[in-house]
């Protein structure tokens, strides 16, 4: 008898910063334009790295000194959105093999989306501005949803999909990704190219551990028999 063979996943859900995209620049630039105009120093873009993962305005809290108002926060964050909102396209790019290796997941029939604690704003401008058909839903920061770790995007883009969590996986670069994937019960693979220690990062123990885009294809599209 025939068996028909099958991938193990359906659908392929991806961080976006330190992930797809290098938007360490950008954030870098809008951060410190804010500081700068609010009367605070700069930061470094190594430094800045470090911030990066559980959205804008734990971004502004961790630039600013320590024990600063909500009031002057929420300020910052304010002038960090405009400029962000501006020139977020500027520096940014995808890493070196992301186009290809999602390029080789569509072509597999795989679905793949976006979920990011990025503004929803910026998240819909850059993946369609570098990645266009082959993302088929993308989900950033809203007021309505919790951000990550919280699983409620994740749940979402499962259900814009029409995919169950056993047959989703995530991938994603940080400590954040990781209890987001075990929030949402789904797999997660963990990228070394990002923004977050490597060592820090393996200690995780994700499904699996990659340092270069072009893995990702062999590891995700693994056959496994479907028998009735």
């Amino acid at each position: 008898m025939l068996h028909k063979v099958m991938f193990r996943y359906d659908a392929v859900l991806f961080d976006m910063d330190g992930t797809l995209l290098d938007t360490l620049d950008d954030l870098t630039a809008a951060l410190n334009a804010a500081l700068a105009e609010h009367g605070f120093p700069a930061h470094s873009k190594e430094t800045v790295m470090g911030f990066i993962g559980n959205g804008a305005y734990r971004l502004i809290q961790n630039a600013l000194p320590a024990h600063t108002g909500d009031a002057v926060c929420a300020k910052v964050l304010a002038t960090f959105k405009q400029h962000y909102a501006q020139h977020c396209d500027r520096l940014t790019r995808p890493y070196p093999g992301i186009l290809s290796m999602l390029s080789a997941l569509d072509e597999a029939g795989l679905k793949l989306a976006i979920i990011s604690n990025k503004p929803d704003p910026q998240v819909q401008l850059l993946s369609k501005a570098f990645f266009g058909s082959l993302i088929h839903t993308a989900m950033g920061n809203r007021d309505d949803i919790p951000r990550k770790p919280a699983p409620d995007m994740l749940h979402l883009a499962m259900q814009a999909l029409a995919v169950d969590p056993e047959r989703t996986l995530y991938i994603g670069d940080s400590h954040v990704d990781f209890e987001t994937a075990e929030n949402a019960g789904i797999d997660i693979i963990l990228a070394s190219w990002g923004y977050e220690n490597p060592k820090a990062l393996r200690r995780l123990s994700p499904l699996f551990f990659v340092g270069d885009p072009a893995e990702l294809p062999m590891l995700i599209l693994q056959e496994q028999e479907d028998t009735p």
